[in-house]
């Protein structure tokens, strides 16, 4: 039966985990069908690291990714199965013990039968024996070889869940990867348009240097006229008046003409060099933008190898978690094996205090047999011949019991120190399960240290553009992803919660089959205890063997109580596992304020772009002004 059980639940195991491989093959595809469209159609905005989906705002994403990634792989119950199969057992069991109590019945109303038919059955008996004892040998054999096949199956599950940790973090490198590429591509992309607004000043520049030059011409050519005009004053001088007045007023006019052109020339210089000044303000600034890009190029490199770090952080982490829960579950095995065992001792003691009481109501028979043969010998001395030769062979019975009451005894004192021996074992893997507790809790402050440092790199960081909004919803996805990751970790545990509960019916059905061959064996004992002075020694025996168990009853209490001091400190243990997700949440927050950051020095960006504009506006009129005095010129 037990048997059976095993292959029914193998072969629900293994269909869950078909299914489950169906699903992760399938989300890869979807996966990879939504990042070649995203690439293909090269849209912007908020995009899930998961399925690669292109969301417009930071809530629908959020709501996107809480909807289809946060739950994980719920595998099937099989217990509706193990609850048909219990009561299969039950009913067989309950039709067994009805037989067997028919049986025995029969047996008390035929114990005044010879004893011949009473060696026959103890023969039958010792035939049965040997035959459940070869049933309960091929069964242990069967039960190891569907263990091993198990712990062959488990270790593919745990190679299976490594080689998907794995693709995630793949999938996270090739994210921060095309992060990345597109930093550098928008970079490029204003290093051209400021080298464009380079060459565009110079050419204006340039412009203005030739229009300069040519009306310095202008102005020595107006200089030479003048001096040609006077000395065509002078010679008019000499020739006449009239025109001398004529000419001084032509030179006074051409006069105030040069000192207008003069105060012109001045303007237009002064203008020239305020150019040249904030030509040179502007290349300065992009310089400080360069310089400034190139340190976020830097610091993103620098972010990208500690998110990497982290990665592998975390990984390590999550491995050690799963040895935590292996263990654990081991543990817990272990103590079910332990309360087996202390249930087996009670009934191993219930069964021999019934034995007990059973052969001393057999004793109070046995006398009332003795006073009845003692009168029929006084009768019949052929009777008593025949009494004495049923008295050896009954003897000879006595005999034979002592020797299989002494076995009995041999075996429950070998398993009692196996079982002390299993409780040393659970308290070392206890103690190794606290220490790994405390090498997590190590790690989870080093990780607290690891963030405190990333608060304060923010805080210092001074220029950051949308690309920087981008990595933090990044890592706010993370976070979440981390703390689904820990919401299944919980849910496992509960359903290791489950599989215990469950294996600890499948142990009581296993102590009922066990105290079925604990009652054929007492039935066996109850046949063959027979004489006065071996029922004495069997009960100074019972009770040895009852301190000896009322002593590892008490040790087994200490243990137990152990154990429960073990599982309070775990249930601490999964208290700082909650504190530490209001910590991630706090942390949370904190990027949200950090996120509004980035959105302040954005404003302040645009609000430099707007003077930028300003600025070409008053280029374009200090133009117009130019053409306006070259005209004028």
């Amino acid at each position: 039966e037990d048997f059976i059980w095993l292959c029914s639940s193998f072969t629900l195991n293994m269909f869950n985990i078909r299914q489950w491989v169906t699903r992760i093959a399938d989300n890869d595809q979807s996966r990879e069908a939504s990042f070649q469209s995203h690439v293909d159609n090269g849209t912007e905005g908020f995009i899930c690291p998961v399925c690669m989906l292109n969301c417009e705002e930071a809530g629908l994403l959020a709501d996107h990714f809480n909807s289809k990634h946060s739950g994980g792989l719920v595998p099937e119950d099989p217990n509706s199965l193990r609850d048909d199969l219990i009561d299969a057992v039950t009913i067989e069991k309950k039709s067994a013990i009805d037989v067997v109590s028919k049986n025995s019945a029969n047996d008390v109303t035929h114990q005044n039968q010879p004893i011949d038919d009473l060696l026959i059955k103890h023969k039958a008996l010792e035939n049965k024996a040997a035959s459940i004892a070869t049933e309960n040998v091929t069964l242990k054999a069967q039960i190891d070889d569907m263990n091993s096949v198990n712990s062959s199956q488990q270790v593919r599950i745990s190679l299976l869940e490594s080689q998907l940790a794995h693709k995630n973090t793949i999938d996270d490198a090739s994210v921060l990867r095309q992060e990345l590429v597109s930093v550098q591509r928008m970079m490029d992309s204003l290093t051209v348009e400021k080298e464009k607004e380079i060459d565009k000043m110079s050419e204006h520049l340039k412009r203005l240097q030739r229009e300069h030059d040519e009306v310095a011409d202008r102005c020595r050519l107006l200089e030479s006229e003048n001096t040609l005009l006077s000395e065509k004053v002078e010679e008019l001088n000499l020739k006449d008046t009239k025109p001398m007045e004529e000419l001084q007023r032509q030179l006074e006019s051409s006069k105030g003409e040069i000192k207008e052109l003069n105060v012109k020339l001045v303007n237009h210089v002064q203008e020239l060099d305020k150019a040249k000044l904030g030509f040179q303000k502007e290349s300065l600034r992009n310089d400080e933008i360069r310089n400034a890009f190139e340190k976020e190029l830097d610091e993103l490199k620098m972010k990208c190898s500690r998110m990497e770090a982290i990665n592998t952080n975390l990984e390590s982490i999550i491995k050690d978690k799963d040895d935590v829960i292996s263990e654990l579950k081991r543990s817990h095995l272990e103590q079910n094996t332990l309360s087996e065992s202390v249930q087996k001792s009670n009934t191993v003691v219930m069964e021999l205090q019934k034995e007990v009481q059973d052969l001393k109501t057999k004793n109070c028979m046995l006398e009332q047999e003795n006073i009845t043969l003692t009168s029929v010998s006084k009768q019949n001395q052929d009777e008593t011949n025949k009494t004495a030769d049923k008295l050896l062979l009954l003897k000879s019975l006595l005999d034979e019991t002592k020797q299989t009451h002494s076995k009995v005894e041999e075996n429950l004192k070998k398993r009692l120190d196996e079982a002390c021996v299993g409780v040393a074992k659970i308290k070392l893997k206890f103690e190794e399960a606290m220490m790994d507790k405390a090498k997590l809790s190590e790690n989870l402050q080093k990780l607290n240290d690891e963030k405190t440092q990333m608060k304060l790199e923010f805080d210092g960081s001074l220029a950051k553009t949308t690309n920087q909004q981008l990595e933090l919803e990044r890592l706010s996805l993370e976070t979440s992803r981390l703390t689904s990751e820990l919401e299944s970790s919980l849910k496992e545990i509960n359903q290791l919660k489950s599989e215990l509960e469950s294996s600890t019916t499948e142990n009581r059905t296993i102590n009922s089959n066990f105290e079925k061959l604990t009652s054929d064996m007492a039935q066996l004992r109850s046949e063959l205890n027979v004489s006065q002075d071996e029922n004495i020694r069997s009960t100074s025996a019972l009770e040895l063997s009852q301190s000896l168990l009322t002593e590892k009853q008490d040790r087994l209490e200490a243990v137990i109580n152990e154990k429960s001091q073990l599982i309070e400190s775990h249930n601490k243990s999964c208290a700082e596992l909650a504190e530490c997700e209001k910590k991630l949440q706090a942390s949370l927050a904190t990027m949200a304020e950090l996120k509004d950051t980035c959105s302040e020095k954005s404003t302040k960006l645009d609000q430099r772009n707007v003077r930028i504009k300003e600025m070409e506006g008053e280029k374009q009129r200090l133009e117009i002004e130019r053409t306006s005095l070259l005209e004028t010129l």
